[in-house]
């Protein structure tokens, strides 16, 4: 009883809660433009490119610009209407509107002012909630007719939904080593198209690309469209992953499937000519002389995606048993000799870590932590601490920088000092260079590293943690027991 009339108290709250917000900067009533140019502005993520959003402006000839997005704020309004005034394209009006729920599809305000629009942006942010608010309403038809007359752009999660396959990311981040490693993990959640744009009906969208290392896991969404029979005539170039790297945008030209590319970084294109020989559950996946070209921002590239021609780097990407046969140092292209010899320390560095040995002590008890696969010792302490999350981190060697015996116990004093006034279930443990010799190569025989499992911790404190005494990466596990190999 006492439920029901709680409930019921609560009903006119929740039935006053709104669906959407929007801002509005410039006019507050909507300008019919004569003309607008198609296109679409494909925005890796990071910083936003001035050039993207100044040409985006252009297209819109002086009409309304709405920027739609699920979470964030208006941040964009000011700066892209004053933009427009400063470049001489003043708009009539940038508007955003911030989603809440699906309700906002549905809303008369929101879908004329989407209906009006001369340009239309997605933000950056969850490309899940994109699909869950938008695919199947009005918001969807809206923008899919306007397409052929008004310029759409995307960053980020709004990169991602604007390709003809879209990683939905709806269980969390798929990462690059594990996605080779388990090409049907539950982190890659693959959907259709939300939009059907001219000259991306072969394309999956990869963001942030390059800077966090993302090659291996948009090769494996490409081979798992492949095998799912979703790909289409793969040999006729039935679907190419395109992944963007931060700062850097494709403009593209949906009258022509010319492309322009701008910004700070690069942009990568792979085409597989054949189907993977392995991609299937509980299989490393195989797939080999995947085709793929780089792309310079800096060099404001031109390429063709008509013809797939253009200015670019060619080179080829192998996978054999959930690891790349190419070194390293080449899955993004030939370098310059001070980028290869970073890239060889990060590459060597990312290897060690992988096959590294993981190692707990419990009741004098060595407990081994293997990546990607389920612990039944890790399940049986999230049980007993009443915890769902677990980070394996050490305070040894920051920077991946070699310290002394004295130096590295310091740090790592430090550390647990700063854990257990915080967590109540921490276990010590070492983390082990791998007796294959990998790590040896570019590490010198390194001596085990004392660690610290540290139950209750979630993945933004520990990333945190491990950024604040200097480590590349962390173990993580969260509510299925599995540890992950986490990048900071």
């Amino acid at each position: 009883m006492l439920q029901s009339i709680l409930s019921f108290l609560l009903l006119p709250l929740a039935l006053a809660l709104p669906s959407y917000k929007v801002w509005r900067v410039g006019s507050e009533d909507d300008k019919v433009v004569a003309s607008t140019q198609p296109g679409v502005s494909l925005i890796g993520g990071g910083t936003d490119p001035v050039e993207a959003f100044s040409w985006q402006i252009r297209n819109a000839n002086g009409g309304d610009f709405v920027v739609l997005r699920a979470s964030g704020t208006d941040a964009y309004n000011e700066w892209i209407y004053d933009m427009s005034k400063i470049e001489g394209n003043a708009l009539n009006s940038v508007t955003t509107i911030l989603f809440y729920n699906e309700k906002a599809s549905a809303e008369p305000e929101v879908l004329d002012l989407i209906r009006n629009a001369e340009a239309i942006f997605f933000a950056g942010g969850d490309q899940s909630l994109y699909i869950k608010y938008w695919v199947g309403t009005q918001v969807q038809s809206i923008i899919q007719d306007k397409v052929p007359f008004v310029t759409v752009g995307g960053t980020s999660a709004g990169l991602a939904i604007l390709g003809n396959w879209i990683y939905t990311a709806a269980t969390g981040s798929a990462y690059s080593e594990e996605s080779m490693l388990f090409p049907f993990n539950k982190y890659i959640t693959l959907a259709p198209a939300f939009l059907k744009i001219p000259y991306l009906s072969t394309i999956l969208t990869d963001t942030h690309f390059k800077t966090r290392d993302r090659m291996g896991r948009m090769l494996t969404f490409v081979a798992r469209e492949i095998a799912s029979g979703e790909g289409g005539a793969v040999a006729a170039g039935g679907i190419r992953g395109l992944g963007i790297d931060e700062h850097t945008a494709l403009l593209l030209n949906i009258t022509t499937g010319f492309v322009r590319v701008i910004g700070a970084s690069t942009a990568y294109l792979c085409s597989p000519p054949v189907a993977p020989a392995v991609c299937a559950e509980g299989q490393h996946l195989t797939f080999e002389n995947i085709e793929c070209v780089r792309l310079e921002g800096r060099k404001n590239d031109t390429y063709s995606f008509a013809s797939f021609t253009g200015d670019r780097v060619e080179y080829v990407n192998s996978i054999a048993d959930g690891r790349y046969t190419n070194p390293w140092s080449t899955i993004y292209g030939p370098q310059e000799d001070a980028e290869l010899t970073s890239s060889l320390s990060s590459s060597a560095l990312k290897r060690a870590y992988l096959e590294a040995e993981y190692v707990i002590f419990h009741d004098k008890e060595q407990i081994r932590l293997s990546l990607n696969q389920k612990s039944a010792w890790l399940e049986e302490q999230f049980s007993s601490a009443s915890a769902s999350t677990a980070a394996f981190i050490t305070a040894y060697n920051p920077q991946s920088v070699k310290k002394s015996a004295q130096e590295n116990s310091a740090a790592q004093l430090n550390l647990r000092n700063h854990i257990e006034g915080k967590f109540q279930h921490v276990f010590r443990g070492e983390g082990r260079e791998s007796k294959q010799g990998v790590g040896a190569e570019r590490f010198d025989a390194w001596s085990a590293e004392e660690s610290l499992l540290v139950l209750g911790i979630n993945e933004e404190e520990a990333r945190s943690l491990a950024a604040k005494f200097g480590q590349k990466a962390i173990l993580f596990a969260e509510r299925d027991a599995t540890p992950r190999l986490l990048f900071v």
